[in-house]
């Protein structure tokens, strides 16, 4: 929990930086979802004894992104909050709501742009290329999945 804060921290640092020494055209994207499922499971992962009942789960996801992008930067920042409805403690011994932290980074990173061709991203990020089969948008749980990176991205002029 404390990565993430310092995280947090110094995204917030670094945007407050880039808005008070750049002079450049920016736009702000503000995202948000949310996404709960429900799920009958009735046999998962064995096979059904005769006296099982299926059990019901209540999941949701809740995501946030904030993007910030000139001709030569872009920074992106995505907090998500996933838990699975009534597996929370209501209290504890010591006054801490809930047992397992849910709250988690999902993508940040910085991109930069020092050419036309060029163009290179640090941090955790969405890879998906091509047709995505080797390398994919994998969204469908309710975690997701993004990588730490580094990615330089050059485009070939046409001839």
């Amino acid at each position: 929990m404390t990565k993430l804060f310092s995280t947090i921290r110094f995204f917030l640092l670094l945007t407050c930086f880039i808005f008070l020494f750049n002079n450049a055209f920016a736009q702000i994207n503000v995202d948000a979802q949310y996404r709960p499922r429900f799920e009958v499971r009735n046999g998962y992962r064995e096979l059904i004894p005769k006296d099982a009942n299926p059990s019901l789960i209540a999941s949701q996801r809740m995501r946030l992104s904030l993007v910030y992008e000139t001709e030569k930067l872009k920074l992106k920042f995505s907090p998500q909050d996933v838990r699975v409805w009534g597996d929370e403690n209501l209290t504890s011994s010591t006054g801490v709501y809930g047992k397992v932290a849910s709250l988690d980074l999902y993508e940040g990173y910085i991109e930069l742009k020092p050419a036309p061709s060029v163009r290179l991203s640090i941090g955790r990020q969405v890879l998906s290329y091509d047709n995505q089969r080797l390398l994919s948008e994998r969204n469908w749980n309710q975690n997701g999945l993004a990588y730490d990176a580094v990615v330089l991205k050059m485009k070939k002029e046409k001839d």
